[in-house]
């Protein structure tokens, strides 16, 4: 069964790795191509001092962030887009990205940049959030950041931040693709650990 599938998967996995549950489907299913969309979170520890157990997990960011004009500019990254915001300049999707959620997230001494699209480029969401992070510390304005997403031949080119504060938090299938448990719901405030 799926279950005893999943169970024997946790069991041989490194504990990193976890299988929350298993589905039957189609052998023709393609994960990578049948998703409709995923879900990143960029994590950032937001105070003077970093933490020694978030050190890898996290990107320690000593200045205060300005949330409040970062979420400004995260809302740029919405809509349909034929040329991705911060992907690489030789890759032309053959289907336009769209990205329907974006939003920064604070809670306490944490910051969170949450993005959720039909699909992402390789480092393109460790570079909506290093052009966030400029943006949250002055560093750019919110139109800046609109320039710099739409070219990324840009001069002031936003860096990737270290893959270190990078989530995969979700990959959705349409429901025809695969039975949905009814107890994973994920509640959205629960995103963050308590201080």
């Amino acid at each position: 069964s799926s279950e005893t599938f999943a169970r024997a998967l946790n069991a041989t996995l490194p504990p990193e790795i976890r299988v929350q549950a298993g589905y039957a489907v189609d052998l023709r299913f393609d994960p990578r191509r049948g998703a409709c969309s995923r879900t990143y979170r960029y994590l950032v520890l937001n105070r003077a001092r970093p933490s020694a157990l978030w050190r890898e997990l996290s990107y320690h960011v000593p200045k205060h962030l300005d949330h409040g004009v970062m979420a400004d500019a995260a809302r740029l990254l919405l809509g349909e887009h034929h040329r991705p915001p911060f992907a690489p300049p030789d890759r032309r999707p053959r289907r336009p990205q769209r990205v329907f959620r974006a939003e920064v997230l604070r809670r306490g001494p944490w910051v969170a940049l949450e993005v959720v699209a039909t699909a992402f480029y390789l480092h393109q969401v460790r570079r909506m959030a290093g052009g966030l992070v400029q943006v949250g510390l002055g560093g750019l304005s919110v139109e800046g950041f609109e320039a710099l997403a739409g070219r990324d031949d840009h001069p002031g080119r936003a860096p990737a931040l270290p893959a270190r504060g990078l989530y995969l938090v979700r990959v959705s299938y349409p429901d025809s693709l695969l039975e949905q448990g009814k107890d994973e719901k994920e509640d959205c405030q629960e995103w963050l650990p308590q201080r």
